[in-house]
């Protein structure tokens, strides 16, 4: 009965999803295919269709940090910045040995076993080979303790990578990692009004915490239709 009755609340949630086509441009990292390849379980459907996580990116930073609903980001972010953590755009070749610490800090993350070229130096440093910088969250001793890297493909950037080191998540340094970002993709559609979205992959499985954090921050479910330029 249970496994019915939330069934039922997904296709609720399903039906209410607003529709939006997303244009990823040139789409650079081949993200189209992956993206439009049928679900893994739900064949009729695409990979990334239904209940993509998305928070539109419009405004300035102070009305987004704005509303009684982001009460949350504003403890946390408040929190992190008593406690001594700094928000910057950094190499991340500078600081590859702390990113192995962030990823080697849990033994689980979203109930999965860290994958170990998350903890290969090498694997690591052929990862960021092709991405100049990512955005981190410092602590007093100059350590990187989070950090997030943003793919820019058109009209939206996609969180590939998300990760803080478990020791300090309960100082809010995630909200304010994420907040902090959100500032910074503001910031570039200002000047270059690209992009549109910011994607934090999906909704359904997720668990509890990660989908909590999601809404919190200002993610939505959507039914998308992607696009790429064919010429």
């Amino acid at each position: 009965m249970k496994r019915l009755r939330k069934s039922w609340q997904t296709v609720i949630e399903v039906l209410k999803m607003s529709k939006i086509t997303i244009d990823l441009g040139e789409d650079e990292y081949g993200l189209f295919t992956s993206f439009t390849a049928p679900h893994p379980k739900y064949r009729i459907f695409k990979k990334k269709q239904l209940g993509v996580a998305l928070l539109k990116l419009q405004g300035t930073f102070e009305e987004f940090m704005a509303g009684k609903e982001k009460q949350v980001i504003r403890t946390n972010s408040s929190k992190s910045k008593k406690t001594g953590y700094t928000f910057s755009v950094v190499d991340p070749f500078k600081y590859i040995d702390d990113i192995i610490e962030i990823h080697s800090s849990t033994k689980e993350r979203q109930n999965q076993q860290v994958n170990p070229v998350y903890l290969d130096k090498d694997e690591l440093k052929k990862y960021f080979q092709q991405f100049p910088f990512v955005f981190a969250v410092i602590d007093g001793k100059k350590k990187m303790k989070a950090y997030a890297h943003i793919i820019y493909c058109h009209d939206v950037a996609i969180v590939s990578r998300l990760m803080g080191h478990s020791d300090d998540l309960k100082n809010g340094i995630m909200y304010y990692l994420l907040s902090e970002t959100v500032g910074e993709l503001l910031y570039k559609k200002k000047k270059s009004e690209k992009p549109t979205w910011l994607m934090y992959d999906t909704f359904f499985g997720a668990f509890g915490g990660l989908r909590y954090f999601k809404e919190r921050v200002g993610f939505h479910p959507y039914n998308v239709k992607w696009k790429k330029n064919e010429d």
